[in-house]
């Protein structure tokens, strides 16, 4: 191997961790960004539920669970906004869903659903 073969070896070393470095810092960034945008969207709910405008957060809740799926915060407002608006059949589906998506948040949701069953006599 030559002595030009062997800088020709290094630069491409060096250009493939270049790469894999910018790589991880786009991914990075990214996920620093999501959460961002996710945490404004739930504090937007959290004072839409403190304010009582609860038509107004399932509106926008249901436009959020479209975008992120699987942000069970979005969820939970959700149900407990169906909860408060006493349409209590969704909720309890919401609650249900919660509770064997999230075991952090069963025993709350288990809660609800218990309200909720009581509510309705089941």
């Amino acid at each position: 191997m030559t002595i030009e073969d062997k800088v020709n070896f290094i630069l491409l070393l060096v250009l493939i961790l270049t790469i894999i470095f910018t790589l991880n810092a786009l991914v990075n960034m990214k996920v620093h960004l999501f959460k961002s945008v996710i945490d404004r969207k739930i504090n937007r709910l959290d004072k839409l539920d403190t304010l009582g405008k609860y038509n107004i957060l399932l509106e926008n809740v249901e436009h959020y669970i479209e975008l992120y799926p699987d942000e069970i915060n979005f969820h939970w407002r959700k149900a407990r906004a169906l909860y408060k608006t006493e349409q209590f059949e969704l909720a309890r589906e919401h609650f249900l869903f919660i509770a064997d998506s999230e075991p952090t948040l069963k025993s709350d949701a288990d809660q609800y659903i218990e309200r909720i069953n009581a509510k309705l006599g089941a």
